[in-house]
């Protein structure tokens, strides 16, 4: 189970970072992607994401998968 998310990022098939967010310590919230990319809604296709997160046990767990914009 994640205690807290230290930061995530979201990255273009081309490898540049869409989005950041991240956060000092667990009572801080991250920001969620609102899948738009300077203003403008993110084209169709793949990105990755990667994270870094603390589980309850403290723990150091990288994290990364993909997420399709339609």
């Amino acid at each position: 189970m994640v205690r807290y998310v230290h930061h995530l990022s979201i990255y273009d098939r081309f490898g540049n970072q869409v989005f950041h967010t991240s956060a000092l310590g667990p009572d801080d919230k991250i920001e969620n992607w609102d899948g738009f990319i300077s203003g403008k809604r993110a084209s169709q296709g793949v990105y990755i994401w990667r994270s870094k997160v603390e589980l309850v046990d403290g723990t150091i767990s990288f994290l990364s998968g993909d997420v399709t914009v339609l």
